[in-house]
């Protein structure tokens, strides 16, 4: 989990995305299963829960997610946050870029771009799933690299309270 001051364009990502359960939806019928699957056999904590929807009530941003549909750890902890996010009140807006693959043949590169999204270099997204938090003016105000260090739900609680900490 990192905090940066970084700024992006978050808009335009938005409308290079999909919203996440938009996103869960156009996966192919074999990989929707396995996330469907993931998202019911997930079980947030639910003080954790309570912790975050109490939290987004003052949130106005945005979650962008880095992931594709053959990653494993996408698999589980994609639908995780999308079960999580279920359960709250006041829902952020979340969207996926998607489309990665690796470029085994350039050591210099992770991913091949295309068909990588473009940004992920500029906003140095080495591993999915990348989960990034950025506030209402496009700040990057956390992120989540490729699992969680608690939980889904404990870790985006951690990021708002140090936000809201740093607000005031």
């Amino acid at each position: 989990m990192e905090i940066s001051d970084y700024s992006i364009d978050v808009n335009k990502i938005k409308t290079l995305g999909k919203e996440l359960f938009s996103y869960l939806d156009s996966l192919q019928e074999e990989d929707r299963k396995i996330w469907q699957e993931n998202f019911q056999l997930y079980q947030p904590d639910k003080i954790m829960v309570e912790k975050l929807d109490s939290l987004m009530k003052n949130f106005n941003g945005t979650i962008i997610v880095y992931s594709a549909a053959w990653c494993k750890d996408c698999r589980r902890h994609v639908p995780a946050l999308a079960k999580t996010l279920s359960l709250l009140n006041k829902k952020p807006e979340v969207y996926v870029r998607s489309g990665f693959k690796t470029d085994p043949l350039n050591k210099a590169r992770k991913w091949r771009i295309p068909p990588s999204p473009p940004e992920i270099e500029e906003l140095n997204v080495t591993n999915i799933p990348t989960f990034i938090l950025y506030d209402g003016a496009g700040n990057e105000i956390g992120r989540i690299i490729e699992h969680p260090r608690q939980s889904i739900e404990a870790d985006l609680v951690e990021i708002l309270e140090k936000y809201e900490k740093k607000k005031s």
